[in-house]
């Protein structure tokens, strides 16, 4: 309860705070952190954002302030306020929680999926097989989604000095197939590059098979 506490406080005396900041200045294990954060945010007295390869978090200010009014009410009440009152806390607790998976699931139709083949200038047949098979795959089972936006298939040239951010931010050196989740403040990457340059040319159809399956797992996630 002490950690958690101090916990908050940290984050009540900062906008952000990088998860890897307070575990240096919070002396508890990580784990234990990473714990009470989970928690937290499940409450839904912070929340947090992704910002790749780190996750920073802050104060909830509408739960939190209600929070500590509560609790405020709680140790200035007698008894049988204090019982009502700490049965409140505990329906508030469970409110929040199915609000965040609420929003949680209310934002997963809204998820976007990105398939992106970075390739050189110069180019062998099996990596035209990669992006072509993969381009006609989604064109073939994914015509609704692309129509809405919800997919989209992106050749990008490494060697194209237009494409550098791209290419800085996935870290690619070389043909590179990927498939980008995006929901909210969140992304996921799959990397595909071994199963294509495997199947797209000599086996199209098992290729196809393999990227749609995936298409659609990242779909329903």
């Amino acid at each position: 309860m002490i950690n958690v506490q101090y916990l908050m406080n940290v984050l009540s005396n900062h906008k952000w705070c990088y998860s890897a900041d307070m575990a240096e200045e919070i002396p508890i294990a990580r784990s234990t952190l990473s714990q009470h954060l989970k928690e937290l945010k499940l409450s839904g007295l912070i929340q947090r954002k992704l910002e790749s390869p780190k996750i920073k978090y802050c104060i909830q200010p509408e739960n939190w302030n209600l929070t500590k009014k509560y609790f405020s009410e709680f140790l200035n009440h007698n008894t049988m306020k204090k019982i009502t009152l700490f049965i409140l806390l505990i329906s508030l607790g469970f409110l929040s929680q199915n609000m965040a998976q609420s929003a949680q699931k209310q934002t997963s139709p809204n998820a976007r999926i990105e398939v992106l083949y970075f390739h050189a200038t110069n180019r062998c047949p099996t990596c035209l097989a990669v992006e072509s098979n993969a381009k006609k795959t989604i064109e073939e089972n994914f015509k609704q989604e692309l129509t809405k936006g919800t997919i989209k298939f992106v050749s990008i040239n490494i060697d194209d000095k237009a494409n550098e951010a791209l290419v800085k931010k996935y870290q690619v050196a070389f043909s590179t197939l990927l498939i980008i989740r995006k929901a909210g403040a969140s992304e996921t990457k799959t990397d595909l590059t071994d199963m294509g340059f495997q199947y797209a040319r000599n086996n199209p159809t098992k290729y196809a098979e393999l990227l749609k399956a995936e298409i659609l797992k990242k779909l329903k996630s």
